[in-house]
């Protein structure tokens, strides 16, 4: 990664010392997995061990698959770890026939999910009691709306598109769990959010050919769709320019 893309990623840091702490972590199989479940569900604190390890590089992931920016993305791996370490404190939660990674997987995503939206909630309510005075409408204006919600989502660094890229390939394979299909969803839905601005400049040039813009909008963000589930991290070209 060069300087450039460095300067586009401002949890870097973060990200870095995080990575560098568990890159040692031993990956359980599916089977290794399911012998450390078993000897940690009878007291073994070394299984225990071995699965949250095992899991921590998939915490990093989750965390940084919900970064919007709003929130920092240390406070995420916290939130992250936190889930992780009662998930495994809590064995005899693990549904019947339910492996520790997706329940653990499971589990993330939704303090994850909770925690932005309380976050934003108290954002909200904060901002609410900082002026009594209500906010401007929205123009009704269909193109100027639409320009104002694509200013909402942030641009995508190249290991932020290189981790939905990874997400997306994972929930597409064949016998991939229904968590990974949502995952993957979700991260084709941002990778999309986040190209917006692209469509926008192309429909742009094919206003005076009697095609409202607003369709060619909708026909631009089903070409992304496309692109974004068939998108390939390990080409190494952005995926505004694959798109």
């Amino acid at each position: 990664m060069n300087a450039a893309e460095e300067d586009d990623i401002p949890f870097s840091d973060a990200v870095s010392s995080y990575a560098e702490e568990i890159k040692g972590n031993k990956i359980l199989s599916k089977e290794e997995e399911k012998d450390a479940l078993a000897k940690a569900v009878k007291g073994d604190r070394k299984a225990q061990t071995a699965l949250i390890e095992s899991m921590a590089p998939s915490a990093l992931d989750m965390a940084l698959f919900h970064y919007d920016g709003k929130q920092t993305v240390g406070d995420l791996l916290q939130q992250a770890n936190r889930a992780l370490y009662y998930c495994a404190a809590h064995l005899d939660g693990i549904p019947k026939g339910a492996s520790f990674s997706d329940y653990a997987s499971s589990l993330i995503n939704a303090r994850l999910d909770q925690y932005q939206q309380d976050e934003e909630k108290a954002l909200e309510e904060a901002e609410s009691s900082a002026s009594a005075a209500p906010s401007a409408p929205t123009s009704k204006d269909g193109i100027s709306f639409f320009f104002s919600e694509i200013g909402k989502y942030p641009l995508l660094s190249a290991q932020q598109e290189n981790l939905l890229g990874r997400i997306i390939q994972k929930g597409e394979r064949e016998g991939a769990s229904e968590q990974e299909k949502k995952d993957a969803k979700e991260a084709v839905g941002k990778m999309v959010d986040s190209n917006l601005r692209l469509v926008a400049s192309i429909a742009k040039n094919y206003r005076g050919n009697g095609v409202p813009f607003l369709d060619l909008v909708q026909e631009g963000s089903m070409g992304l769709q496309r692109a974004a589930e068939k998108f390939d991290p390990s080409m190494g070209t952005r995926f505004s320019t694959y798109a």
